[in-house]
């Protein structure tokens, strides 16, 4: 009889590379927790997590991931896990690049186990802003020294908004906004909280405080302005960039004595900024108002992504322009924003504008030896309007106004003006204002 002697090493050795290529079919050995991730924060943004992944199986588990989007990061992208062993992969999510909304990254992990090669981890990431809420263009010091423009947060988490910043089109008419002003570091407004920023916090003059009777929660102080800045100690300032020493540097709105967008031959129109902070600024709310009389056009066609959907109107003296009373906001302006009564720091609160109604002039035809008297009826519920003013101007000449008086039908609502005789031949436009 013949024998074959095998070394019994030869015999291990064929046996473990056997070993090696063999799995049994069954339940898939990776196991991944959590199966999908859900964030909400504010733009500009990001946080970190831990998913872990576990070998239940008896075998070496090769595990390797492909992200589809340049705002999730994974480390390892890959590694091997021993039998029964798991593994922490660190996870970074900053959507730096996206702006307000919800956004979607479906990342792939992969492994060779035959039970189950590809698992799908969806992240999902909802990015919240505050808005911008109601604006004071038209304080009545001469200064405007309590303009202010007020921030909300509608959202019922804390947003925190370090480094964002107001801006507004200033001396330039610069659409996308002239000198930037920002949060300082730390600055979180909290669900439901107004955020009050003034141009001059309390100057003893015609600032915030002297106005309103309390502080607001940052004051605009321009330190190298060309005429002298107040700091008031009570109050914490906006950090300003691009501070230029030859002129006053703080937000100045249309409606004041600030500047903005010319439409004709003097300022008739304006846009406030709220932008994020990160490595994109995004725009992440805009108010806009013009005068309808002389800007046929939004004053910053385009920056909320349409047009012709501008606030068709000027503030008079003392009223802010707001929201409603839950913040309604649509992205347009026209339909969102209204004439009010201040409310800094708190809930807004409707405030209707005047009638006007029964419009008429005589003689007819108007005479350059006589005045043109101009009657109207004007309402303010139930009661007559503070101000009712008829504005006229010739030959598309610069705007006038003169005063109407009640007395006109015999009625408490009727006004009536005279607007002065003006050359033989001239066009006069005339338009009547109520203001309550």
């Amino acid at each position: 009889m013949r024998s074959l002697a095998i070394p019994l090493a030869a015999v291990l050795l064929v046996l473990t590379a056997f070993a090696a290529v063999s799995w049994a079919q069954g339940e898939p050995d990776i196991v991944i927790t959590p199966t999908s991730f859900s964030y909400t924060f504010a733009v500009g943004g990001s946080t970190s997590d831990v998913m872990n992944i576990a070998n239940e199986g008896d075998q070496w588990l090769t595990v390797w991931i492909q992200i589809p989007c340049d705002w999730v990061y994974i480390d390892p992208p890959a590694i091997d896990i021993e039998p029964g062993g798991e593994y922490d992969f660190g996870l970074w999510i900053e959507p730096w690049h996206h702006n307000v909304g919800t956004h979607v990254c479906v990342f792939m992990v992969n492994s060779n186990d035959p039970d189950q090669t590809v698992i799908d981890v969806p992240i999902t990431v909802t990015l919240l802003a505050p808005v911008l809420n109601e604006i004071y263009p038209n304080p009545p010091g001469y200064y405007d020294g309590a303009e202010f423009i007020e921030v909300y947060n509608p959202h019922d988490i804390p947003l925190e908004i370090s480094y964002w910043s107001l801006s507004g089109t200033e001396y330039e008419g610069t659409c996308g906004g002239e000198d930037e002003w920002n949060f300082p570091y730390g600055t979180v407004i909290e669900p439901g909280q107004y955020i009050v920023v003034a141009k001059d916090g309390g100057d003893g003059v015609d600032g915030f405080h002297d106005e309103f009777g309390f502080y607001p929660d940052f004051e605009m102080y321009d330190d190298q302005a060309q005429f002298t800045d107040v700091d008031n100690d009570s109050v914490p300032n906006m950090i300003l960039w691009g501070n230029d020493p030859d002129y006053s540097d703080e937000i100045q709105m249309v409606g004041g004595s600030g500047y903005g967008v010319y439409c004709t031959d003097y300022n008739q129109g304006d846009v406030i900024y709220l932008k994020s902070y990160g490595e994109t600024f995004f725009i992440t709310d805009l108010v806009e108002y013009r005068d309808p009389y002389e800007c046929n056009d939004d004053p910053c066609a385009g920056d909320d992504g349409s047009d012709q959907n501008s606030y068709p109107g000027i503030p008079y003296l003392n009223h802010t322009l707001g929201r409603d009373a839950v913040s309604t906001d649509t992205d347009n302006s026209a339909a969102d924003w209204g004439l009010q009564s201040p409310t800094p720091g708190a809930q807004n609160t409707a405030n209707e504008p005047p009638g006007i109604w029964h419009v008429t002039f005589e003689p007819i035809p108007a005479s350059s030896a006589m005045p043109t008297i101009v009657r109207m009826m004007a309402d303010d519920d139930g009661g007559v309007p503070d101000t009712v003013r008829v504005y006229y101007r010739a030959n598309a000449g610069p705007w006038m106004h003169v005063e109407a008086t009640p007395g006109a039908y015999d009625d408490t609502c009727g006004h009536v003006a005279e607007i002065p005789p003006q050359p033989t031949g001239a066009v006069v436009d005339y338009f009547v204002r109520a203001i309550d």
